[in-house]
């Protein structure tokens, strides 16, 4: 009976659609991808600036990520959950939203202003404020994450989590080419 059972699971994972199998191979070479670029853009960091300068810069990017969970404000996880539960009434939802993100996202750059102004380190402020785009993206990025889930556009959604892994080691690689120090370009 047992045996039966798992039989059957592993003949309807054998039978996957095509299309789900495309997706599910680009979520999953994109995730891998990902892991590979974080992992080679460090490398790259370390090389290219002082242990001080990356404690400061991991500092930096560390108090940028936990002020953008302010930015998200958990958005995309209630429009999947809120569109999985009410299917197309929950449009309802959309203008409010809207304004909620909006004004977490103004909060969360108050949040670094603020901190630039009672910190005194000038090399975190410069990162600071050369990162306040995360801020803005990784907002955005929640938000279409959640999006391209409900449409079942999972290669667009694995594009867009590559594209915001690959927008960092891009500038990475644009200072380590250009000789340039970190600082001088924030």
């Amino acid at each position: 009976m047992v045996r039966s059972r798992s039989m059957t699971f592993l003949k309807k994972i054998l039978t996957i659609d095509k299309r789900l199998s495309v997706d599910l191979l680009f979520l999953w070479s994109s995730q891998f991808l990902c892991a590979i670029i974080a992992f080679v853009t460090q490398l790259i960091l370390v090389r290219l600036i002082s242990v001080s300068d990356y404690g400061v810069l991991s500092f930096s990017l560390t108090a940028i990520s936990v002020i953008s969970t302010i930015a998200g404000f958990g958005i995309g996880a209630f429009l999947l959950r809120v569109f999985g539960m009410e299917g197309w009434d929950a449009f309802r939802w959309i203008k409010p939203l809207n304004r909620i993100w909006m004004i977490s996202v103004l909060v969360s750059i108050g949040i670094v202003f603020f901190f630039i102004y009672i910190e005194q380190n000038r090399k975190i402020d410069n990162l600071l404020l050369l990162f306040l785009s995360i801020i803005i993206l990784q907002g955005i990025s929640n938000i279409s994450f959640a999006v391209n889930q409900l449409e079942e556009r999972f290669i667009t959604f694995s594009i867009y989590k590559l594209l915001n892994q690959g927008y960092k080691f891009i500038i990475v690689l644009i200072l380590y080419f250009i000789g340039a120090d970190l600082y001088k370009v924030g």
